[in-house]
């Protein structure tokens, strides 16, 4: 699965196409998103925990 299909095919509350890619959200309220966090627990492993950590480094 391409990055592209991964995205496509999450469920995101929001996802908007820009011109140089697309922005996603999680929640519509950035309080829902603190621990336990399920919406992005469930992101993580849609994605793999390795681009969290990759982005994490950078």
């Amino acid at each position: 699965m391409n990055c592209r299909e991964q995205v496509e095919s999450f469920d995101w509350w929001k996802k908007e196409d820009m011109e140089e890619g697309t922005m996603t959200f999680l929640s519509e309220d950035p309080k829902e998103l603190v621990e336990p966090n399920s919406l992005e627990e469930n992101a993580r492993q849609h994605f793999g925990e390795e681009v969290f950590l990759a982005k994490e480094r950078s």
